[in-house]
């Protein structure tokens, strides 16, 4: 069993998009592809543990929009290690809730962060990795083959997962009662 990683739907697909938020979105001005889903959501948003697990990096520093202007904002992320797969929470506020930290367990359905603020918008950066115990840092600028998904510039870790087919499962499963409103 499985829980879908936000308390209310996204407002945006994740599958292909006009946005690009999907998974494997061309990126322009020279950015890696994008290798994660964006679940768009309001900023202070409740995001769940997909399943049971151990946050073993964050939260850190991910993201900063409108760098040096006067809605500058920066977004921190949180790297849990679930049984069969690590997952990064990414775009989330700086401000955990009480007990979630690097180390900690969580339970499956348990809040472990909060979507973050951004200037011009805000979401749920969702990415899977097929290793869990290999703790090493997400994000890799190396040249290198890509085990599961299509050869191109993601830079990311080369166990990178495409998280859109379990994202659709999590979502079909949730009782309609689940959703906040």
């Amino acid at each position: 069993m499985s829980t879908f990683p936000l308390t209310i739907p996204p407002s945006v697909t994740w599958h292909k998009n006009p946005k690009q938020t999907h998974f494997g979105a061309p990126r322009s001005g020279g950015f890696p592809i994008h290798g994660a889903c964006d679940l768009i959501a309001p900023a202070g948003t409740e995001v769940l543990a997909v399943q049971e697990g151990r946050v073993v990096r964050g939260p850190y520093s991910f993201v900063t929009y409108c760098e040096g202007g006067k809605n500058e904002t920066t977004t921190y992320a949180i790297d849990v290690a679930h049984p069969h797969f690590m997952a990064r929470y990414g775009e989330i506020g700086h401000v955990l809730p009480e007990g979630v930290s690097a180390g900690s367990q969580v339970a499956e359905g348990q809040v472990i962060a909060y979507v973050g603020a951004q200037c011009g918008g805000s979401m749920l950066h969702f990415e899977l990795f097929d290793a869990p115990d290999r703790l090493e840092i997400l994000t890799d600028t190396s040249a290198h083959k890509y085990l599961y998904v299509p050869q191109d510039n993601y830079h990311r870790r080369n166990d990178l997962l495409d998280p859109t087919w379990l994202l659709d499962s999590w979502y079909a499963t949730m009782p309609a009662s689940r959703w906040i409103r």
